[in-house]
């Protein structure tokens, strides 16, 4: 890999981790249907979980918080969901998860 695909793809997870609202998932502003936050916050951990370990290791507490945010949505429902049951595209973010 380049060194310009390196930091490229490190300013993309700067971004991707300052987007992380404080309740650690990740939410549309702009689709209703994504604003609980289940199918947006799933893609943004399997864009983490697929970082070289050198930045993975980085993402640490921001991959905490996600898997804490989605873990109150799984235990409502049994699925990814948001933390209060509700769901927004579930299938999609259970493939991904």
């Amino acid at each position: 890999m380049t060194e310009e695909s390196k930091r490229a793809i490190r300013r993309g997870v700067e971004w991707l981790v300052r987007q992380q609202a404080t309740d650690g998932g990740w939410h549309s502003t702009t689709y209703g249907q994504l604003k609980d936050g289940a199918a947006v916050t799933a893609l943004a951990m399997y864009a983490l979980a697929h970082l070289p370990a050198a930045l993975k290791a980085q993402c640490e507490q921001t991959w905490l918080k996600a898997s804490q945010f989605v873990s109150r949505g799984i235990a409502k429902r049994g699925t990814i969901a948001s933390p209060n049951g509700t769901l927004d595209f579930p299938t999609y973010a259970a493939a991904l998860c």
